[in-house]
């Protein structure tokens, strides 16, 4: 049929045009410069960098660190919920990708519930993210890009992070790739070697994983549809370009069933307050939404990706990675899913759907750095080119690659060899641009490097409240009983039962209007002694709650002794203990505090089952 051809027959000259080969795919084509002991030194060098980054996820990941809230509320509900009660809503306010949770459902009964088991799929995520971020930016740019970009990867704070933490951020950075991975598979001009219909399975099978696995896989997929299709209009491939549409349309059924689902679950009144800048105002018209562009720009580039350079010139560096994939190594299919990743993700938190910030945004961090690598590769290989063409070297290599079609780059070569004042301009202008741009990467990678590096070597210890209730394990005695802080109480569920203890209410504070001290009576009955637990305080409390939770008890018994359990890494408020006397009398030496009818009345909640 005219415009068509079978998907098992060689492809015609239009689309088998690329305006840039890949450089790993001939050694003899634009990568001929790499020499045999380059190659040698570039396989070292990037097999150094991916261990380099595995070796520091591992050591995350092994890090004998407790879990923090965040992940004890996940955990809780991994363990106390079947698989069809993880389809519904989760306690605590908790969302999760159902199929994140139902692996990690599994991971449990077959590893058990220590924090490296339940850990153990965030690292394996991290891991890969790293290595697929290699994959793309060969594919997408280069050998020595993958290694630029192996490296912004290995050094990032972030990814490191959360590959020792029960989340689901690295699944979802992966996840993303791998989606990246499947629309180069289809549409790229040097695939068409593969048939139609396995191009399309592929598409279709990672698609539905990464519906269920990853929310954020809605914004990756829906940008890399919109990318394939205009690669393949503009590629004239009509027949590939069809049955791409057909053949999403049950990865995006199910992506909207994933979409609903995720809205009707209930949120916390004010999420969307954690991520003041990932977000606009919300019912923002479209001017305030223009304003909140640059402070949405500033909360990203401080974080996920926790790099030190005014934001301008991370924008910039992203900007001429994009331009220099479409214009300079025409890349348009690369280009195109880059640029539509980025803008899909701002519209979707432009619409209060995933923010543009922090850990939700940690998906966005390959792709941003494949984009600054373009930029640096671009820069080089137009300063090389420039000077090339100027000493005439490049007429001559031009001639050489006329017999192969390759009549653009003839006459772009004799332009130049023409033209050496303007090629000598030219060629000055871009070696200033390969300075800044390396420069500049160099510049907004030094905090990341810093802070992976710490990161590695100290682990950040978010709530040691695990230690707080091993130690206390180790020193009770016949008739205690423990009293918990009652933000605390996920902790106490998850790690009380595994240490034995006799948990037996959770204390919180109110107005007096809403307290009910008559629930201490209970606690306080046939005890001997009392000891109070916390680990990290609730932001939005004072930061004496505690410590006026320990008077509030002093009036029914003497403080013997407290303590606090530091961490040097430890990012909130330090956990401890407080052993009370209950038979000793009241103490006689109470801690006073400023009034705070907020906080003035205590009562004991239930203490949690197990």
């Amino acid at each position: 049929m005219p415009g068509s051809h079978s998907v098992d027959t060689e492809p015609t000259a239009p689309e088998q045009k690329q305006a840039d080969p890949a450089p790993t795919t001939s050694p003899a084509g634009r990568g001929g410069w790499l020499s045999p002991v380059t190659n040698w030194v570039y396989g070292i060098l990037v097999t150094v960098v991916i261990l380099a980054g595995t070796a520091g996820a591992v050591r995350v990941w092994l890090s004998d660190r407790g879990f923090w809230n965040d992940e004890l509320y996940i955990a809780a509900n991994v363990r106390d919920l079947g698989v069809r009660g993880l389809f519904g809503a989760l306690r605590y306010y908790q969302i999760a990708p159902l199929g994140w949770l139902v692996t990690e459902k599994s991971f449990l009964k077959v590893l058990g519930e220590s924090e490296q088991a339940l850990r153990l799929p965030a690292m394996v995520a991290a891991v890969a993210t790293l290595i697929l971020g290699v994959v793309l930016a060969c594919r997408a740019i280069g050998r020595w890009a993958a290694l630029l970009t192996g490296l912004l990867l290995a050094t990032s704070p972030m990814l490191l992070t959360y590959a020792g933490e029960l989340k689901q951020y690295t699944t979802e950075a992966a996840i993303a790739l791998l989606v990246l991975l499947a629309a180069d598979m289809y549409a790229a001009d040097d695939r068409q070697h593969l048939t139609r219909r396995r191009r399309l399975i592929t598409w279709i099978v990672i698609g539905m994983i990464a519906a269920v696995f990853s929310y954020s896989a809605m914004v990756v997929i829906a940008a890399a549809l919109a990318a394939v299709v205009l690669h393949l209009w503009i590629r004239k491939r009509f027949p590939d370009m069809k049955a791409f549409l057909l053949g999403s349309i049950p990865v995006l059924a199910l992506t909207a069933v994933v979409v609903f689902r995720r809205r009707m679950l209930p949120q916390l009144a004010d999420q969307n307050g954690y991520f003041p800048t990932g977000f606009p105002p919300a019912h923002s018209n479209l001017p305030q939404i223009i304003e909140w562009l640059p402070r949405m720009w500033g909360g990203f580039v401080q974080s996920p990706l926790m790099w030190g350079a005014p934001v301008f010139l991370v924008l910039l560096l992203v900007i001429g990675g994009l331009v220099s994939l479409f214009l300079l190594r025409g890349r348009l299919l690369w280009a195109a899913l880059l640029t539509a990743v980025l803008g899909v993700a701002i519209c979707a938190a432009a619409v209060q759907g995933l923010p543009v910030q922090d850990r939700v945004s940690l998906y966005l961090l390959a792709p941003v750095a494949l984009a600054i690598t373009a930029c640096v590769d671009g820069a080089v290989r137009g300063c090389v080119r420039a000077f090339t063409a100027v000493s005439g070297k490049q007429a001559s290599a031009a001639q050489g690659s006329a017999t192969q079609g390759s009549a653009t780059e003839v006459s772009a070569a004799q332009w130049w060899s023409r033209t050496r004042p303007i090629g000598t301009a030219v060629g000055v202008v871009l070696a200033i641009g390969t300075v800044l741009s390396l420069g500049t990467t160099a510049a907004i990678a030094q905090p990341a490097v810093a802070g992976a590096y710490k990161e590695v070597t100290t682990p950040q210890y978010r709530d040691p409240g695990r230690d707080v209730l091993a130690d206390v394990a180790t020193r009770l005695e016949p008739g205690d009983r423990v009293v918990g802080y009652a933000f605390s109480k996920p902790l106490i569920a998850w790690y009380g039962r595994h240490f034995h203890l006799p948990v037996v209410g959770l204390a919180t504070l109110g107005p007096q209007k809403t307290c009910h001290p008559e629930t201490l009576a209970p606690i306080l009955a046939g005890a001997t002694r009392i000891w109070y637990v916390h680990g990290a305080r609730l932001s939005t409390h004072p930061d004496d709650f505690n410590a006026r939770v320990v008077a509030m008890l002093g009036q029914h018994g003497h403080v013997v002794q407290s303590k606090q359990i530091n961490s040097a890494s430890a990012a909130l408020a330090s956990p401890g203990w407080t052993l009370i006397d209950v038979k000793a009398g009241p103490d006689p030496h109470p801690a006073t505090f400023p009034a705070l009818p907020d906080y003035a009345c205590m009562t004991m909640l239930p203490a949690p089952t197990y």
